[in-house]
């Protein structure tokens, strides 16, 4: 964690990182991971085979924190929480067992990793659920800051309506002073909505077509 969060005063970090194997089964869609993989080393793994699992929005973010605070992204809306997709996981406890919990094993423990953090154990492997995933169609678009409440009180009823395809965020945010943005927004005060759509580009621009009729025009459309 960027703040020092993740930690705590005299606490014992136990580290992971050089875990980073990935099994993925194409047959049955599963794939098994180890916690020293980032979202990205997972995503990397699963796209050779068209599938994904619902994760976070940021390739670096590492699996283990990820799942087990529960997991939001961008397939959230049509296959749930990273925590939902979970299968199973193996943990070493604290008196040094070793377990694997799932839904019929250990599944108290089980259903205390799926968001409950990094306070049961150690894991030491996720396996989750894949789906279905090739094409998807996204990115953010920008209104100066000045038009964030138009644009808030707007948001809610078109995602309520929006298909579960669709995945859009809110946010406040400053463009960074770096390409590909054009220098003339740099350090602009914006909001934005970052979409992705997983499906095809004409259903992609169908779902969102709302946005460019009833919002005003964008300072920048990075879809």
């Amino acid at each position: 964690n960027g703040a020092g969060l993740g930690s705590c005063d005299g606490g014992l970090v136990i580290d992971l990182s050089l875990m980073k194997g990935i099994h993925v089964d194409p047959n049955s869609r599963t794939v098994r991971v180890e916690p020293g993989c980032s979202q990205g080393d997972m995503d990397h793994a699963t796209h050779v085979f068209g599938l994904a699992v619902p994760a976070g929005i940021v390739a670096a973010t590492g699996v283990a924190g990820l799942t087990l605070g529960g997991g939001h992204g961008y397939l959230t809306r049509k296959h749930g929480l990273t925590i939902d997709n979970l299968l199973e996981a193996d943990v070493v406890l604290a008196d040094g067992t070793f377990v694997t919990a799932n839904k019929t094993q250990h599944s108290d423990l089980f259903w205390a990793l799926r968001g409950g953090g990094g306070n049961f154990g150690i894991v030491t492997s996720f396996v989750y659920q894949a789906h279905p995933v090739s094409t998807v169609y996204g990115g953010p678009i920008f209104w100066d800051l000045s038009q964030a409440r138009q644009v808030m009180e707007w948001y809610p009823a078109f995602l309520a309506q929006a298909p579960e395809e669709l995945s859009t965020f809110f946010g406040v945010k400053t463009i960074p002073a770096v390409d590909p943005f054009p220098r003339e927004l740099w350090d602009r005060k914006v909001c934005a909505l970052i979409s992705c759509y997983n499906g095809s580009v004409a259903d992609a621009e169908e779902a969102l077509r709302p946005i460019h009729q009833e919002l005003p025009p964008p300072l920048l459309n990075g879809m």
